[in-house]
């Protein structure tokens, strides 16, 4: 069945369109595939002409609720609820949507487990500012990322942000 957008795009939205047209196409994409709509078109009626493009995919619900979670470095424990809700939002939703919808709903359904708060970022004793971390314990912040490749380059970038808080782990 499918799923009619362009009744709520307001102009607003509609000049996003024009100058963010990858943004847009992310969220038509997850759409189609929450939707589990493997082909779709995405139509822009703002432009002076009618402009279109196809969006497609050969991922189906059933491959996308297909993985394995690796918890081969995992320190929280099986019944950690960070790790109880990421492996029942993947197995209601599938992977492959864009990473942001991920932490929306993490943070969401982890409720006051989760906060966003202003961490103070020292080396040695200058200071440096805050940064605003969803902070998931006394010691712990949560972040999620969407990379494929350079995994131990970014496990020491995380490693080098975090000596510069009084947190100890990165979930």
């Amino acid at each position: 069945m499918p799923v009619h957008l362009g009744t709520s795009i307001t102009p607003s939205d509609q000049a996003l369109f024009r100058e963010l047209d990858y943004a847009v196409m992310g969220t038509a994409f997850d759409v189609h595939l929450l939707t589990g709509t493997r082909h779709g078109k995405l139509l822009n009626f703002s432009a002076p002409s009618l402009k279109s493009r196809f969006i497609n995919t050969g991922y189906d619900t059933v491959r996308r609720k297909d993985f394995i979670f690796d918890d081969t470095h995992w320190k929280g424990g099986d019944d950690h609820p960070l790790k109880i809700t990421l492996v029942n939002l993947l197995e209601d939703w599938g992977w492959g949507l864009s990473r942001s919808l991920y932490e929306d709903a993490l943070q969401f359904l982890l409720g006051d487990q989760c906060q966003h708060i202003p961490i103070h970022l020292r080396s040695e004793n200058v200071s440096l500012g805050t940064m605003e971390m969803a902070v998931i314990s006394d010691n712990a912040m949560l972040h999620t990322s969407a990379i494929r490749e350079g995994f131990r380059m970014y496990e020491n970038f995380l490693k080098k942000r975090l000596a510069l808080t009084k947190l100890k782990s990165v979930f």
